[in-house]
């Protein structure tokens, strides 16, 4: 199943968890704003080092993954 596809079930099942006041909104500006960042440092290799972060993919999919549930009010515990 696309990832897009799997957000949009999580949504619907988990929409109560979710502590922006437009759930639905917020889910597709996370997916955009992560996947466009995966994509400049994937695809295009647009450094991203300067971060202290060395670079490294799983780092920035951690990080990522953090701003994503604090933009949507999610409790990541």
């Amino acid at each position: 199943m696309p990832v897009v596809a799997q957000a949009v079930d999580w949504i619907r099942t988990h929409g109560g968890e979710v502590g922006h006041p437009e759930p639905r909104k917020a889910l597709s500006v996370a997916l955009l704003f992560t996947s466009s960042a995966l994509r400049d440092v994937i695809l295009i290799e647009e450094p991203w080092a300067d971060c202290g972060s060395g670079g490294d993919v799983d780092d920035l999919v951690e990080e990522l993954t953090w701003v994503a549930e604090a933009y949507l009010g999610v409790d990541a515990d």
